[in-house]
């Protein structure tokens, strides 16, 4: 593997219509060379509960159990204690520095940086300060 997909990237593939940048990086990458994170996925539920019942809802909900986790079931990255060690001390630091990070990229930098993957965002700003390899596919 080479890349870990942010939740950002990955919601687009939920869309009617994908972002033309993110679909011209996609297809010209190998498939099998990308991840996703259990947080990608925990984020993604959260967002399905806490949309209005109704069909986009139970649409998404489907989208999810029956597309997504099987299109990466092999490449859905877990948390190690040593991804959680990492966040703690970028966390941690950020904090003492009054700059904190937001919590979920911070965890989702920390899997990536763990694994020397480079993360696949739309939020370059966001990730910036935790020293993770980014890729743009908006840009």
């Amino acid at each position: 593997m080479r890349f870990l997909l942010d939740t950002n990237v990955v919601s687009e593939f939920a869309k009617d219509q994908v972002n033309p940048g993110v679909l011209r990086w996609l297809s010209h990458g190998d498939e099998r060379a990308m991840a996703i994170s259990v947080v990608t996925i925990g984020e993604i539920e959260k967002g399905i509960a806490w949309m209005p019942q109704g069909k986009r809802q139970r649409a998404l909900e489907v989208w999810l159990q029956s597309s997504l986790v099987p299109r990466f079931r092999e490449r859905i990255l877990p948390l190690e204690l040593e991804d959680l060690q990492r966040w703690g001390r970028m966390i941690g630091s950020a904090l003492k520095a009054g700059a904190p990070l937001p919590q979920m990229d911070t965890l989702i930098a920390a899997v990536a940086m763990n694994r020397d993957l480079i993360l696949v965002t739309r939020n370059t700003e966001d990730f910036m300060r935790t020293g993770v390899k980014l890729v743009n596919p908006w840009s």
